[in-house]
């Protein structure tokens, strides 16, 4: 799920039915929706108690492709997936830049500046190492930030894997020096409308803060969680 949320515990049992177990009751609900919605109201859109160990029967792909297709039906606007829309040789660059009065208006905002790529050095080290038939898993890319605060690009490499139709990228000690097991930090990258790409930060991983610091641990504290990215010419996205 978004945000590496835990979904529930899986096993087969003798009979190949599997079992779901340990599902929590609030796994539909954003964090904090108990303070946002009120006890009551979270109470009635949160599972009930005896909505767990469940005991499931196998069943034809198709009909929970169907079900799939139903419930969370495929928007045409986003296009082919990342995985078939960005291919193992292809260099890309994605960016955008937030103007003073963006920033101006979101005063939580650090990043001024920011740019997702893979250039001659990412293409190389996956071509030498990398294999097509798994392709994204072993891609790298780049993630150059510029902030108000530090006012210099700080750039940092992570490694990805596909992930149904999202990229999880993985902070890269190629690029980094760092104390603290950093590929714990991660990001996520999904396909938008119109050619555009989603940088999904949920737990402080860009290269905003030294990735080790006490300011990067936990959740991120400031607006620079979501970014929704044009593509932009390589020229904009040279080291």
């Amino acid at each position: 799920m978004d945000c590496d949320r835990t979904l529930a515990s899986l096993k087969v049992d003798g009979k190949g039915r599997l079992i779901l177990s340990d599902l929590s009751s609030d796994i539909y609900l954003d964090a904090g929706s108990e303070e946002e919605l009120g006890a009551a109201e979270y109470d009635r859109q949160a599972l009930g108690k005896e909505d767990d160990n469940f005991r499931l029967d196998p069943m034809p792909a198709v009909t929970c492709k169907a079900e799939f297709a139903r419930i969370d039906p495929i928007d045409p606007a986003l296009g082919p997936l990342l995985r078939e829309r960005l291919k193992p040789d292809q260099a890309f660059c994605y960016g955008r830049d937030y103007d003073a009065a963006h920033m101006g208006s979101h005063p939580d905002q650090l990043t001024q500046s920011i740019r997702v790529f893979r250039g001659p050095v990412q293409l190389a080290s996956f071509a030498s190492a990398g294999d097509d038939a798994n392709w994204p898993d072993g891609a790298d890319i780049a993630v150059s930030v510029t902030t108000r605060q530090k006012g210099a690009k700080v750039t940092q490499t992570y490694s990805c894997q596909g992930e149904a139709d999202q990229w999880r990228c993985a902070a890269s000690s190629k690029t980094s020096n760092y104390s603290c097991d950093i590929a714990q930090k991660e990001i996520f990258l999904k396909r938008g409308a119109n050619g555009a790409i989603t940088l999904a930060n949920p737990n402080s991983s860009l290269a905003i803060v030294d990735l080790c610091s006490k300011a990067a641990d936990g959740k991120t504290t400031s607006d620079d969680k979501v970014y929704r990215l044009e593509p932009m010419p390589q020229s904009a996205c040279a080291p």
